[in-house]
């Protein structure tokens, strides 16, 4: 399987409309677009992670 880049995951965050009602996580779109520099790094690693199996997902 191929990997998640940084450029899918901001690509996916801008295409997020702004002040929808947050979903079971609690984070609303303003949140990851305003934060999009220090999350989309982090959720890229996540994601590659999942995909990989490297990281369980009872630990999420």
């Amino acid at each position: 399987m191929t990997e998640i880049t940084l450029q899918e995951v901001l690509e996916a965050i801008d295409s997020l409309n702004r002040h929808k009602a947050a979903g079971a996580d609690e984070l609303n779109n303003d949140v990851l677009k305003d934060m999009q520099a220090l999350l989309a790094p982090i959720l890229v690693k996540i994601c590659n992670e999942l995909l990989q199996r490297k990281l369980p997902l009872n630990r999420l």
